[in-house]
């Protein structure tokens, strides 16, 4: 499965896992819109509302990479049906909560099971993907949650709108997740060669320049999401722009573009030379926040956003593949994709606090500037390609 020869884009295995993939972020995207207003029909603060939507992403960022190095214990197809099957199952329990504190638990769980799949499933794809289209191969797979965040939100509210209850909402969710299960099911395992009795020391892994370096880029663009999610429709509001709606929509499509196109070009250029360009966009966008007063400048912020994040996330986990090994690529993508979590969270949460101080044009501001100090310090201490050529790959 590993080898080269033997991977097509329109095998039934990799089409079945792309669509594993959308389904999974398709259940999660479903409430993820309509949770603000569940936590209030709850008789949640606005610090609960948070307090909620940060808790997914704290467990799933504390335990993701300790489940990557289980995923090579388990293999990777069961640690994903796990994460799907328990995905499922809680949503059953979200409809019946009486308060805010079982809520947060829950989400809590939910961070667990997404840590399953995800550390599992980045683990599979790296696995899967031939080395000289291992960029392209992860656009088009990540591609498939960005296709998921265009469709499922709306579907969400609409759902909501039209039956008015919650428990309804839930049981859609975990009908789609259920499906993903049995999606995962046919999959063949990728079976990486590698010692299993070879003892794993992680800390070096993670300590390893380019993973920490791509992890803290993926970070800083991570967190100007977070802040958009977050702050985008008050901040909109603020400048008499109704309809900003129009910026996911718009980012979605920017995003499917650049994630198949960007994460082919990395696979014949350095990465770095896709990766600093497309950060640059990231802080760019986030910037021009700053002056935004319009519905036409919000698209434009919307094109250059989806492009450097669209572009920027296969570029960066292609590198981390590139400099691990089958036995390490499970806790190191565990431990790279927990910075989108962290990055949401911190954006959410810490900016918010930010927020209070500096107003959201200038907090938008800060959010770039901080990308633009990681981004040059990425090109600066990742200063050559780096690649570790495996036999059979």
């Amino acid at each position: 499965m590993t080898k080269q020869q033997d991977f097509s884009m329109w095998s039934v295995n990799f089409i079945l896992f792309c669509l594993a993939n959308f389904l999974y972020y398709g259940a999660f995207y479903l409430y993820i819109p309509v949770l603000p207003q569940y936590v209030e029909m709850l008789g949640g603060t606005p610090a609960d509302i948070g307090l909620v939507g940060g808790a997914f992403g704290l467990s799933s960022f504390i335990i993701r990479p300790y489940l990557g190095k289980l995923a090579n214990e388990w293999g990777r197809k069961r640690m994903m049906l796990l994460g799907a099957i328990s995905f499922a199952l809680l949503f059953l329990l979200f409809g019946r909560v009486t308060g805010v504190v079982p809520l947060v638990v829950l989400r809590l769980a939910h961070g667990v099971c997404l840590a399953m799949y995800l550390a599992a499933s980045a683990a599979y794809i790296a696995d899967y993907a031939p080395v000289d289209r291992r960029g392209e191969v992860l656009g088009i797979y990540q591609t498939c949650s960005v296709v998921s965040m265009a469709v499922f939100p709306a579907a969400g509210i609409w759902i909501l709108q039209h039956t008015q209850s919650y428990p309804f909402l839930f049981n859609v969710t975990f009908v789609t997740a259920l499906v993903c299960f049995f999606v995962l099911l046919p999959l063949k395992e990728t079976n990486p060669v590698y010692d299993q009795e070879q003892k794993l020391d992680l800390l070096p892994i993670f300590r390893r320049r380019v993973i920490f370096m791509s992890s803290l880029c993926l970070l800083g663009a991570s967190l100007v999401y977070g802040a958009i999610l977050t702050f985008l429709p008050i901040y909109a509001q603020q400048r008499n722009i109704s309809d900003y709606g129009i910026f996911f929509v718009v980012y979605a499509l920017a995003t499917m573009g650049s994630r198949v196109f960007a994460g082919k070009l990395s696979d014949h250029v350095d990465r770095r030379l896709v990766i600093l360009p497309f950060s640059l966009l990231v802080a760019l966008a986030a910037m021009c926040f700053f002056i935004m007063d319009n519905v036409w400048m919000l698209g434009l912020i919307a094109i250059l956003f989806g492009l450097g994040y669209g572009a920027l996330v296969p570029a960066l986990t292609a590198l981390v593949v590139d400099v691990t090994r089958p036995e390490e690529r499970g806790p190191a993508l565990g431990f790279f994709t927990a910075f989108i979590e962290v990055g949401i969270v911190v954006g959410a949460m810490g900016l918010g606090f930010i927020t209070e101080i500096l107003g959201y044009a200038n907090m938008f501001a800060l959010s770039g500037i901080i990308v633009l100090v990681i981004t040059l310090a990425f090109w600066l201490l990742v200063q050559q390609r780096h690649t570790i050529k495996l036999e059979g790959e």
